[in-house]
């Protein structure tokens, strides 16, 4: 067995969650070499007992991609329903048998449903492991969840004042608090040197850059219909997730109309990306908005199909920071260009914004971050986890 052994819980409800997971993974295989095993874990889709977390899964995804405005309603049924997330919380069954068999030191929760219960039976076999939840939330208010905090929870992380602020009205003892923002894997936070020639762009054109999840629940066809009056003046990068029909129909509209554009499917440079474009247009998801905040890249954020109580988060955060606008519609899209192509659009105020406010979120730098947070998890004496998993078997 590894002397290092890290369990993180995690579910794929869009993409950010999943996406953090990863970045931890990542970053104790970085740190920690070929000492650490790590298990990624998804209770709702991988418990095996009852369809009822791989049906909420589903439906939430479906959601955010046909009909975003109903999580409106959905965001609070789940509030409900995670009321009664206590001894038998879903995947109880295989969670158990995976401390036991495991026996992590460290057990991480980036997801608000995966605290409450899980944390208490982790404590339960293995006294001496250590719990924390990493909160992706980006302000506090309607949208934020109070199943991200447990009591058995010994330390909670949050990207800002706002997100921490919220946890201690929900009952976060403030010495078990810590705010981290850029929750980033190892390679997207490394030195990078790139340019828009390096893409076979024009270095001086207008670049719009349309992002999307995981999952690919934004559809961009809409407002990349309203750039063609200006195709000769301005270019596009077009990402489309993993959603195949998207990209096909992405695809066929370059190809009709010649607009100059980059096009794919689930990129693994969007770093890079937002390094170039003068704007990332996308619906608000958390993860994105990290990764064009690292990059000080401007944000229009789309709010034409209704906007998710969780996206709401991230959004008042931006606009009020002066990083971000809103757009609802394809006619505020190109009001918004022909401002720019005019020389009175507000995109150099918002660089300006964004730019302060990632010099204020930067400390502490990201792997000072993951090294201190790694250390305290694997801080208890290894051979007493050891004996205490024996015991309770």
């Amino acid at each position: 067995m590894k002397p290092y052994r890290l369990l993180i819980l995690t579910a794929t409800t869009g993409g950010g969650h999943q996406d953090r997971a990863v970045a931890l993974s990542s970053w104790a295989s970085e740190i920690y070499g070929e000492d650490v095993e790590v298990r990624i874990f998804r209770p709702l889709e991988e418990g095996g007992q009852t369809p009822i977390g791989q049906f909420g899964v589903w439906l939430y995804n479906m959601i955010q991609r046909f009909a975003p405005i109903l999580h409106m309603v959905y965001f609070y049924i789940i509030e409900v329903i995670g009321d009664f997330q206590n001894d038998n919380f879903i995947g109880r069954g295989p969670y158990e048998r995976l401390l036991r068999e495991f026996r992590p030191q460290m057990i991480v929760s980036v997801h608000d449903f995966l605290n409450k219960g899980y944390f208490d039976l982790a404590h339960e076999v293995l006294p001496k492991a250590r719990c924390a939840t990493y909160c992706g939330e980006y302000s506090g208010g309607a949208g934020f969840s109070k199943h991200w905090v447990s009591t058995q929870a010994d330390r909670w992380v949050g990207r800002t004042e706002g997100a921490l602020r919220m946890a201690y009205r929900l009952g976060v003892p403030p010495e078990k608090m810590d705010g981290f923002t850029f929750f980033l894997p190892p390679d997207e936070v490394a030195a990078l040197s790139v340019s828009r020639r390096d893409f076979r762009l024009d270095p001086k054109k207008l670049t719009l850059l349309f992002a999307n999840g995981r999952n690919g629940a934004q559809d961009h066809l809409a407002y990349l219909y309203a750039l063609e009056p200006y195709k000769d003046r301005i270019q596009a990068i077009v990402v489309c997730g993993l959603n195949e029909t998207l990209r096909r129909h992405v695809d066929a509209w370059q190809q009709e109309t010649g607009f100059p554009a980059i096009v794919e499917g689930y990129s693994s440079r969007m770093r890079a990306y937002m390094r170039i474009s003068d704007v990332v247009i996308y619906r608000g998801g958390s993860n994105t908005a990290t990764r064009a905040f690292h990059e000080a890249c401007p944000m229009w954020l789309d709010a034409s199909s209704g906007v998710m109580p969780q996206e709401k988060l991230t959004i008042d955060f931006f606009v009020r920071g002066g990083a971000a606008e809103i757009i609802s519609s394809p006619t505020a899209l190109k009001l918004k260009i022909e401002n720019e192509l005019k020389g009175t659009g507000r995109l150099a105020a918002l660089r300006t914004g964004i730019t302060a406010l990632r010099e204020k979120y930067l400390f502490p730098r990201t792997e000072q971050f993951f090294r201190e947070f790694l250390e305290w998890g694997f801080s208890a004496k290894k051979e007493e986890v050891l004996e205490a998993s024996i015991e309770t078997v």
